[in-house]
This record gives C-alpha cells, sequence and structure tokens, in this order.
C-alpha cells in the first residue's frame, strides 16, 4: 500500500515538473525593441525618440491590441484603407468582427509611416497595436495605427514600425509574441477610454458637462457634405462662448461639422462641440445636442454650466 503511495506521489510530482516546464516554454519571456533607422529622425532631434522609445510607450498610448487577419486594401480620395478580420482581441476595446485602418496615401509611393500597399500578405496574421475611435458620422470605429508598428505573426523576420525595424528575440514563436503584449497591457497599461463617450449620450446635460465647448453661432455659409461620413461642414460666425474657446479663422469663422443638413445659412443656434486638434475645427458633440432661437434652452445651459 504504502510502495502504490510512493508511487502515485513521484508520477504526481513528475506530473507537476513536466508541465510547469511545458507552461515555461510555451510561455517564455522574449524581448522586442525598436530600432531607429530613419535618418530623417536625427535631423529632428531627441523629442520624438523619448516619445516613444518602446514597445510599452505605444502599447500605453494605444487603445487596442489584437491580432488580424489581412483581408484587402483600398483606396478613396487621399486615403488608403486597410482592412483587417479580427481573430484576436490581446487587450482593450475591440468589439468589431473587421478594423478599417485609414492612412493619408500618396498615390503609389505608399502612405504615412512607410506603409504601402504591398506592406501585408493576404491571409497572414498581424500583431497591430491600434487606437479605436468611434464617431457620430460614422457607424462604424475608426483605427489607427500607434506608431505604425506591424508584426506579421506568420513570419516574424517581417516586423517595423514607422522608423525602422523590429528586433525580436530569436527562435520566438507567434504564441510567444501574442504573450509579450498580453503582460505588457496588464504590466505598464493602455488608454482604457475612460472618457465618456458623450455622442452616445442622450442626456443633454450629461453632453453639456462634459463636451468641449458650447457655442452660440450663426450659420454664414455651408461649406460641403460628406462623401463617406454623414456629416456637412459649415463656417460659423460665434455669437457667444458658453463653454470652451476657440481661433476664428482669418474670415472670423469656424469650421462646425454637424450630421448631414443640420443647420441653415442664415440661422442661429447653440450647439455643444468637440474640438478638434486646431482652435478653429469642432464636431457636433451628440445627435440632440443643436439648439435652434430658444431663450429656456440657453437659460438652462448657462444653469449646468455654473
Amino acid at each position: 500500500m504504502k510502495k502504490n503511495i510512493m508511487i502515485i506521489s513521484c508520477l504526481l510530482l513528475f506530473i507537476s515538473i513536466f508541465s510547469i516546464i511545458i507552461i515555461s516554454n510555451q510561455l517564455k519571456p522574449i524581448e522586442i525593441t525598436l530600432n531607429y533607422e530613419d535618418v530623417n529622425l536625427k535631423s529632428a532631434g531627441e523629442s520624438l525618440k523619448s516619445e516613444k522609445d518602446s514597445v510599452a510607450d505605444l502599447v500605453k498610448i494605444s487603445t487596442t491590441g489584437v491580432v488580424g487577419e489581412y483581408i484587402s486594401c483600398s483606396a478613396d480620395e487621399n486615403l488608403m484603407n486597410y482592412d483587417f478580420r479580427i481573430k484576436e482581441v490581446i487587450y482593450g476595446n475591440a468589439p468589431d468582427e473587421y478594423a478599417r485602418i485609414r492612412i493619408k496615401s500618396y498615390g503609389d509611393i505608399g502612405t504615412e509611416g512607410g506603409i504601402t500597399k504591398d506592406s501585408f500578405i493576404e491571409g497572414h496574421e498581424y500583431l497591430l497595436v491600434l487606437r479605436r475611435k468611434e464617431t457620430l458620422f460614422l457607424d462604424y470605429a475608426r483605427y489607427s495605427f500607434m506608431g505604425y508598428f506591424v508584426i506579421d505573426l506568420d513570419n516574424l523576420n517581417n516586423a517595423y514600425w514607422e522608423n525602422g525595424s523590429i528586433s525580436i528575440t530569436e527562435n520566438a514563436t507567434k504564441e510567444d509574441v501574442i504573450n509579450h503584449f498580453q503582460v505588457l497591457s496588464k504590466n505598464c497599461g493602455y488608454d482604457k477610454e475612460s472618457e465618456i463617450e458623450i455622442f452616445r449620450t442622450e442626456d443633454i446635460e450629461t453632453v453639456i458637462k462634459n463636451c468641449d465647448a458650447v457655442f452660440k453661432v450663426k450659420v454664414i455659409t455651408h461649406i460641403s457634405d460628406g462623401i463617406y461620413a454623414n456629416s456637412s461642414s459649415y463656417g460659423c460666425e460665434v455669437i457667444e462662448k458658453l463653454k470652451g474657446d476657440c481661433i476664428p479663422k482669418y474670415d472670423g469663422t469656424i469650421m462646425i461639422n454637424t450630421l448631414k443638413g443640420s443647420l441653415t445659412e442664415g440661422k442661429e443656434y447653440i450647439i455643444a462641440l468637440s474640438q478638434k486638434e486646431n482652435g478653429h475645427l469642432f464636431d457636433q458633440a451628440s445627435p440632440d445636442c443643436i439648439f435652434s432661437e430658444n431663450e429656456n434652452m440657453e437659460c438652462k445651459i448657462k444653469e449646468w454650466l455654473n
């Protein structure tokens, strides 16, 4: 009896050790290093290098890490669309079945970050470090590359980012690379999009309190309608700033993008806005945040903001 117990104990110990060895081999730590090979970087100083010095830095400013199977690319206007089927979400928010990544293009020369239409192989799986953004004017999420970082998981020698190549530990496997990013996202963190998505919000008070700006404006001109987006652009004169600030263009107007056909030339409105990168470009903040001349609503807004 004792002999049987000893044999069973030894067998269990052997299985445990064997399992640990297998797991450690499967999830062995690796190194992934960004190489700076772009000669233009030398003349640009060290600002970019300090901002994106490692893979961890890219993960921190991203919202999403996925394994994506490359499908195809297409062009519209001055943009290239790279379409991937999402196979696995490594970290972050990626509820979509597909990810469309849009990049400014320069004809057949290529696109920003050194990516061209020949950068991807149909059917190959890639590790993508992305930033996911939703907008009021599109019915699908938009994605952008962080640092134009790409690893071909079917050929780890094909790995690059905007300033050069990427070095990966020799003999690393696809699973090692994926695990590396899982660990990075847990240890270093990533942008979890904690800011309220006000364009989804139906409560007007919440929109007013969380948007970037609330202006009373007069519509001067209808500039254009979106081709691919459900949007219209208008040149507007700011009559009163109830919240936020702006830097008007040379003609004294700001540009406001709204849902298509929302404004009429010559009329005045109060609009809750999301500010873009410069001081004269704004987006409508939510579906129901445009108010024609209405004293009661103006008083309510001022009350909410005080």
